[in-house]
């Protein structure tokens, strides 16, 4: 039976601020807070595959010395995320600030048949604004490229593809993991870009659309 969902460029995207508590006004307290706080509603959909980070070392003064862009690590699992963080931090004498963090994603999909992991399905991005050695929010973006959560989806040909039965089992997931999100950031919550479905796209996932444009 031919799949009646696949990868696309940028499905759905929802992004906000996290504001963190006075405590975890520091960078990795603030980035293990936001990874915590998300991880109960990503760890049962996705799978961490690959981290890109940048990051800077400061002088005592808050001074930068240096900035390390992107830089990748393989990860297998969420516990290994701050693992590497806390290994970087290890590396300088100096004080460690992060300013982008992204992970790539393999997402669960519900098939009849049984669940299929797909990789390089989704990310999701971590961003300290200045002063990042005393951050007061962390912006929180996370974005899909799969289709597998709408009724009718483009194929290749962009026909539409009715996908009404994967749609079913698998929109609660992504409902549960905006939620989480829209939790995180609260007033501060927004849905981003779509580049195929803007017409189907919401806060709560994707509407049920059968007439494509």
């Amino acid at each position: 039976m031919s799949r009646s969902y696949g990868y696309s460029s940028q499905v759905g995207e929802w992004m906000g601020a996290a504001l963190l508590a006075e405590s975890e006004r520091a960078p990795v307290p603030g980035v293990r807070s936001v990874l915590q706080r998300l991880r109960a509603a990503l760890e049962a959909s996705h799978r961490p595959s690959e981290l890109r980070i940048s990051w800077g070392e400061y002088s005592a003064e808050e001074e930068e010395l240096a900035f390390h862009e992107l830089e990748v690590y393989p990860v297998a699992s969420w516990d290994e995320i701050l693992a590497q963080i806390e290994r970087l931090r290890s590396t300088t004498s100096h004080q460690f600030a992060i300013s982008d963090l992204f992970l790539d994603l393999t997402t669960r999909v519900i098939e009849p048949t049984g669940d299929v992991w797909l990789p390089g399905s989704a990310d999701l991005q971590l961003s300290i604004e200045p002063p990042e050695l005393h951050p007061t929010t962390i912006g929180v973006a996370y974005r899909t490229y799969i289709d597998a959560w709408l009724s009718t989806t483009y194929d290749s040909s962009h026909q539409p593809r009715s996908n009404h039965e994967i749609a079913r089992a698998n929109q609660p997931v992504l409902e549960s993991v905006l939620r989480s999100l829209r939790d995180l950031t609260g007033t501060t919550f927004q849905v981003g870009q779509s580049h195929h479905y803007s017409f189907a796209i919401t806060e709560h996932g994707f509407c049920d659309v059968d007439g494509l444009p």
